[in-house]
């Protein structure tokens, strides 16, 4: 009977070790996707690693099953994040999963408490906000404890500050149409603020120009109408 006791002990040892190699190879996988730009590989990744059947109500990991790291948890619920500002699911998806106790456990209260500002602010177009949670002095605040040293660190940084950037362009897309909808003329630098844009970013709103949903008017300070496009492409 010890004899089977020890097989089965032995036999889960190795499932774990099996498990906890391939979570390394995913997470791996998973920091450079998002580096570099490769929303799908990040997508099929980020379902290996955090199933939705994880998020079920109950779940409980079995013994051969490896906890990801808070960081590579932080990236997958971003990840989601920026999902969400295209596809409802996604929203739902990171909803499910901050409430969830598997989730919610494994990260710090300052993480999850950002989470849930950032999906409030979007909640109720409060794009200041947004662009406050998402600046990079607040990164580097949510960041400082849990990257890891050198270079593993630096990739990490990376991947989580490109997941951000695509989270923000789709905010400052959504702010873009609510300005025209409103058919307003604002000085540049209202502008700029309101889009979380640098001066030097200006050629922005010039793009909006060729495309027919703004027009430079003359005047000092540069001021921009701001309306609908009539191009019908």
């Amino acid at each position: 009977m010890s004899s089977l006791l020890k097989v089965c002990n032995d036999f889960q040892t190795i499932l774990f070790h099996i498990s906890l190699r391939q979570l390394v190879v995913y997470e791996s996988s998973l920091f450079l996707a998002a580096a570099y730009g490769i929303p799908e590989q990040v997508t099929a990744v980020a379902a290996q690693i955090l199933p939705s059947s994880m998020l079920k109500p109950g779940y409980k990991a079995s013994s051969s099953e490896s906890i990801p790291r808070e960081i590579t948890l932080f990236l997958i619920l971003i990840h989601h994040l920026s999902l969400g500002a295209r596809s409802t699911s996604s929203l739902q998806w990171l909803v499910a999963a901050i409430a969830h106790p598997s989730v919610s456990h494994s990260l710090s209260g300052e993480r999850l408490h950002w989470l849930q500002q950032v999906r409030l602010a979007w909640r109720f177009g409060n794009y200041y906000a947004i662009w406050n949670l998402t600046s990079i002095k607040k990164l580097e605040d949510l960041l400082r404890d849990i990257l890891s040293p050198g270079i593993k660190g630096r990739r990490e940084k990376a991947a989580i500050t490109a997941e951000i950037e695509v989270f923000r362009r789709h905010m400052r897309n959504t702010a873009w149409s609510v300005m025209k909808a409103a058919y307003r003329e604002e000085n540049e630098l209202w502008l700029l603020r309101s889009l979380s844009l640098l001066p030097e970013d200006v050629g922005w709103i010039s793009e909006k120009q060729k495309l027919q949903e703004a027009l430079l008017v003359a005047g000092e300070p540069p001021r921009w109408k701001v309306y609908k496009s009539k191009n019908p492409n």
